[in-house]
């Protein structure tokens, strides 16, 4: 799958770690290249398929892996998440001109609801094509945020008032990635900008 094509697979072999000792190295080799610490694998001696050991079943609770497997696939997701945001191609460019567009209040992946400092105020558009899409404060490039096939299938709400610090916040989810979460300048702002992004879940 595009995502699995993402993930950094890494062989991790000790004689003194053991299975458990394994499952926490490769946790934590992932968290390093999710922080950027790891750019790029180093070589290792090529083994044969049958120098590989098999893979035992998730019986995560049997084995009193649970934790580790648990968090090993705490960190697949946010990878996945990481790496959802898709620049827009420059020969596709027309189908990412904006039919709405607005400045929201977004907050990052790694940042908290109820912190008004990690909120950041972006310019945010629906596109042509019916993605949501956003300018990189980095870059200055347009991104997307979220596909139309993403939307068509997210839950789209109003998020409640006890759960953020920002007013009029709103959000998307989408199965199997992070909720984004946005705030806009008005009651009126934030209800139009849900009614925009549920008539693309219509067509």
């Amino acid at each position: 799958s595009p995502l699995l094509d993402q993930v950094p697979l890494y062989l991790v072999k000790n004689d003194d770690m053991g299975q458990r000792g394994a499952h926490r190295r490769a946790v934590q080799l992932l968290k390093e290249h999710l922080s950027g610490r790891i750019l790029e694998a180093e070589e290792s001696v090529d083994r044969d398929r049958d120098q590989l050991v098999a893979p035992r079943g998730l019986a995560g609770e049997a084995d009193g892996h649970a934790e580790d497997i648990a968090e090993l696939v705490s960190a697949f997701r946010e990878l996945a998440v990481r790496n959802r945001r898709l620049s827009i191609d420059k020969e596709q460019e027309d189908e990412y001109e904006p039919v709405f567009k607005t400045m929201l209040w977004r907050l990052p992946r790694t940042g908290s609801r109820m912190t008004p400092g990690d909120w950041m105020h972006r310019e945010m558009w629906i596109a042509k094509n019916g993605s949501l899409c956003y300018k990189s404060h980095t870059t200055g490039e347009g991104l997307v945020y979220w596909t139309k096939e993403d939307l068509a299938i997210a839950t789209i709400d109003i998020t409640d008032e006890s759960n953020t610090c920002m007013p009029w916040t709103f959000y998307i989810e989408v199965e199997g990635f992070q909720p984004s979460f946005f705030s806009a300048e008005s009651q009126e702002g934030r209800d139009f900008w849900i009614q925009q992004l549920k008539e693309i879940q219509k067509k």
